[in-house]
Parts: structure tokens; C-alpha cells; sequence
């Protein structure tokens, strides 16, 4: 917590100094962006692949939709600040039944059902150079650095059954967070005219998300992202 305080008020700070000083040049531009990101996840799927292998499940965090808002301020023609708030969230599931007699000769069953989930909001401040701005179609570069804050989650149910009656349910849950500084590279191509614009753009993340309970999360949220922004300029 006390790290993600500490980057919103550096980023807020940067923001005041860099636009307080530049009011007459700077240009404003909200928007939206959505892609696709793909983190490797590293441990926290090691661990799933292994209960895996025990249980015969197939529990896995994968990549998927990451959308989010921006606000920019093109500060000269070349130079861009731009800061962003986003959000990703992977879930996976499963179940297994273990099947047992007992002395009685009676057949019981237990039902383990699992669920989990990992949730990212980042935030993000990038200094971006536009190579030709007064093109209609603008390659660009940028760099950042940011926030992610990580959650994960899981609900995890046994059903204990008797020669097919329910007999017992039991249910446990738990979760840990964290919200490590993280970098991005980017790189896009803008096309627009004077108030609107839409740009494909590639990103590269780095970051890790470590576990501070017993739950053992740890995951490399170090990734590609790829995806559409659009922006309108006011």
C-alpha cells in the first residue's frame, strides 16, 4: 500500500510540474484504450500446473481483454505525458471427485470444486515521442513507469457424498495482494485529424506481484500487450 501511495504521488507530482509549467502549449486528450495482454504469470501457474498433475485438473491463468481510460497532454508537438488507469482479470476453474470404500463396504465421494482469480489495475504514467506529428499517420515510441496493484482470490468447496447422498459441505476460501512498481517500453502507429485519433500500439510490461500471506501467489505480470487507444482532443 505503501508503495502504491508513493507512486500516485510521484506521478501526480511529475503531472503538476511538467503541466504547470507548459499551460499555453499543452493540449488535452481523453480516451479509452482495449487489447489484448498477456502476462507470463510464472509461479503462481507453476503451482497450479503441479496440483494439476496430482488431481488431474486444468487450472491456468490466461492472458485475455485489458481495457482502460487515458488522459494526455501533448506538451510540444513531439512530446506527449500520458497517464492511464486499467484493468485485467483472469479466472480459472475445475473440479475432481476422490472415490473411496470404507469398512462397511459403502462407497464415498468427495467433490472438490476450485476456483481462482487474479485481478490487475495499473496505473501508469508514459512519456511518449511522436516522430511526425503533423502527419495524418504518426509512429511513436514512450516509456513508463507505474503502480500495479494485484489481487488474488480463490473459493475452493468439498461435497462429501454416500453411495450417492450428500452427506457433508465444506467451503474455504482466501486471497493477498500487493502493488509492486512496474515499467513499460511502448510503440504505435496514430492515425487522426484534429480532434480525434485512433492508434494500434505494442507494449512490453514488467513487474512482479508478490505474495505476503500464506497463499503463495507470486506472479510475473511481465508481458506483451497489444491493442487499439483512442483519443479525443479538446
Amino acid at each position: 500500500m505503501r508503495r502504491r501511495v508513493g507512486v500516485i504521488g510521484i506521478v501526480a507530482l511529475v503531472s503538476v510540474l511538467i503541466f504547470g509549467v507548459v499551460p499555453a502549449q499543452a493540449e488535452l486528450s481523453v480516451g479509452g484504450m482495449a487489447g489484448y495482454y498477456n502476462p507470463e504469470f510464472g509461479e503462481v501457474n507453476d503451482r497450479l500446473e503441479e496440483f494439476n498433475k496430482r488431481t488431474g485438473t486444468d487450472l491456468k491463468f490466461k492472458g485475455g481483454l485489458a481495457y482502460g481510460l487515458t488522459l494526455s497532454y501533448d506538451i510540444s508537438p513531439n512530446l506527449r505525458i500520458r497517464g492511464e488507469y486499467n484493468t485485467f482479470t483472469s479466472k480459472t476453474s475445475d473440479s475432481y471427485t476422490d472415490s473411496y470404500y470404507d469398512c462397511l463396504g459403502d462407497l464415498w465421494e468427495d467433490e472438490y470444486n476450485y476456483e481462482e482469480k487474479l485481478a490487475i489495475t495499473p496505473i501508469v504514467l508514459s512519456g511518449i515521442y511522436r516522430f511526425s506529428p503533423d502527419s495524418r499517420l504518426c509512429p511513436y515510441v514512450g516509456a513508463g513507469i507505474g503502480s500495479f496493484p494485484t489481487k488474488y482470490s480463490y473459493d475452493a468447496e468439498r461435497k462429501k457424498y454416500c453411495e450417492g447422498y450428500l452427506d457433508d459441505t465444506d467451503t474455504w476460501s482466501g486471497s493477498d495482494e500487493d502493488s509492486p512498481i512496474g515499467f513499460q517500453v511502448l510503440g504505435g502507429v496514430e492515425f487522426g485529424g484534429k480532434k480525434f485519433s485512433l492508434a494500434a500500439e505494442v507494449r512490453y510490461i514488467t513487474a512482479k506481484a508478490t505474495s505476503i500471506t500464506e497463499t503463495k501467489f507470486d506472479v510475473d505480470l511481465g508481458g506483451f500487450f497489444a491493442g487499439l487507444v483512442a483519443s479525443i482532443k479538446f
